[in-house]
């Protein structure tokens, strides 16, 4: 038999979101509406380290704004 060169779907990590992390997000969001915290920051006060935004991590969080229709900020510049 030859290996096979797809991927399987299931191999992939995912993480679900608990109710008090969903909490903590909104409270992080709604504490400053005028200026809400970045991605970044948002998965480092949910996880307690520090994850880029392509991180599962970072997934899971966007994937649960997006439920929200809220698009989170990005800690990079544009040029």
């Amino acid at each position: 038999m030859e290996p096979s060169s797809e991927i399987s779907l299931s191999s992939r990590k995912e993480i679900v979101l608990t109710p008090e992390q969903k909490t903590k997000i909104l409270f992080s969001i709604n504490a400053t509406p005028e200026n809400p915290p970045s991605l970044k920051d948002l998965t480092k006060s949910v996880f307690d380290k520090e994850f880029d935004g392509r991180s599962f991590e970072s997934r899971a969080i966007k994937a649960y704004l997006a439920t929200l229709n809220i698009k989170p900020k990005l800690n990079y510049n544009l040029k």
